[in-house]
């Protein structure tokens, strides 16, 4: 099984990771050899690390222009992967691999930084999410998490009215009231449900256990209903969730990528207007 598992992994990412390896031991030899012959090699680093950006930032467009055939979008996001892993290892030559000097060169590379690591952020977050929210049911449109929500909370108070009706008890009602109205409101836990524990779950089910030796059997029988529309809400609060760190994310990733682009092309008109000068 081990074996048949390092197969699959080498079939998915051996190939790209090798090819990856290739051209940036490239990019290292052609560095290389531009700082013996005393050439430029700072600047030909540069022209290479914009057109490379220029390339990633191209994938958001492609996904905004779909209709056009230019290829899928699986095959734009696996280059776009492995581009920018190669940008990050231009970038290091064309800093050599120190601290820049200079008010625009720290922003420059501190933005290129919280760019890289966003993306890396959002390559874990698009592998792993998907795979769990499957576990919680067929994933949702996020926009209609609200409303299924609220028919959840009518009906977890629909079914405390009917248990006051039905038994003439109060201790359903206190019970929802006391624990789970809150509950019901909206989305719940986000932080612990990205994290993957299962600890509120955990709490809540500790508590129908409490309550239940104190009911009778009709009240029971109306506790694991509720109890059904509380793991219901679980299962909502998962998809909402997921669903709300894969656009943040993206809030976050697509603003640093085009002020990138902005620095990058203000650098290298800064440094064309100071080679003209020096001239």
């Amino acid at each position: 099984m081990v074996s048949a598992l390092i197969r699959s992994s080498w079939r998915q990412w051996g190939p790209a990771c090798v090819a990856l390896s290739i051209m940036v031991a490239a990019v290292w030899y052609w560095d290389i050899s531009m700082q013996k012959s005393l050439a430029p090699a700072s600047n030909l680093t540069g022209w290479l690390l914009l057109t490379l950006i220029v390339y990633l930032l191209a994938f958001n467009v492609r996904k905004k222009i779909s209709v056009i055939p230019l290829g899928s979008a699986k095959t734009w996001m696996r280059w776009h992967i492995w581009i920018a892993f190669l940008a990050l290892a231009v970038f290091g030559f064309h800093i050599r691999w120190q601290v820049p000097r200079g008010g625009l060169e720290v922003t420059l590379a501190l933005i290129f930084a919280f760019t890289f690591l966003s993306g890396v952020l959002g390559l874990f977050l698009t592998v792993t999410i998907p795979t769990r929210l499957a576990r919680h049911n067929e994933t949702l449109i996020f926009e209609r998490i609200p409303q299924f929500t609220n028919n959840l909370r009518r009906d977890a108070q629909q079914l405390v009215l009917d248990s006051i009706d039905g038994t003439h008890s109060t201790t359903i009602a206190e019970f929802f009231h006391r624990r789970l109205a809150h509950y019901f409101e909206g989305p719940r836990n986000r932080w612990s449900h990205l994290l993957g524990s299962y600890r509120v779950q955990f709490m809540l089910n500790r508590e129908f256990r409490h309550v239940k030796p104190f009911l009778d059997d009709t009240e029971q029988t109306i506790l694991a209903k509720l109890k059904t529309l509380t793991d219901e809400k679980h299962k909502l609060d998962v998809q909402h969730a997921g669903l709300w760190a894969l656009r943040t994310w993206l809030f976050i990733h697509i603003p640093l990528s085009y002020s990138l682009i902005v620095l990058a092309g203000l650098h290298v008109a800064l440094v064309l207007a100071f080679n003209a000068g020096g001239l």
